[in-house]
């Protein structure tokens, strides 16, 4: 190989492993908007227990619990494509540079917290809609 074709790949190397660089910093901005999405679900959630709950129907409680879970699934299916896809994505880049080594952690820990979460607001319509008496 000539000293252009050696300059050529080294440069058309990195341009790849810079796109794919972008790709996945554009996967973290699609899990953090995911997050985000779950926040004003899960406050949107609260708010309607807290101002709303008692007044309900069970029909009513019903439905939108019913829809609340049903988005929270979606958006769950989605963060795991998405966690998929980036780890996809940084196979890739550590096939172009083997010293490139992040480490990634864990989705189990963030899984655990939105479960809680996710239990938490259910326990709190359901306190709400069931008061003690005393």
């Amino acid at each position: 190989m000539t000293e252009y074709e050696i300059a050529d790949l080294a440069l058309s190397t990195q341009a790849i492993f810079w796109q794919q660089m972008q790709v996945g910093q554009g996967h973290m901005e699609r899990i953090f908007d995911c997050f985000q999405q779950f926040g004003q679900l899960l406050f949107g959630y609260l708010i309607v227990a807290y101002f709303l709950g008692p007044k309900l129907t069970r029909l009513q409680a019903a439905i939108l619990t019913t829809l609340y879970l049903f988005w929270l699934v979606r958006l769950g299916i989605v963060f795991n494509l998405i966690w998929m896809s980036a780890q996809n994505t940084l196979g890739e880049l550590r096939q172009i540079s083997p010293e490139y080594n992040l480490v990634t952690p864990s989705v189990w820990g963030v899984y655990t917290l939105l479960l809680c979460l996710i239990s938490g607001s259910l326990y709190f319509m359901w306190a709400v809609r069931h008061p003690k008496t005393e």
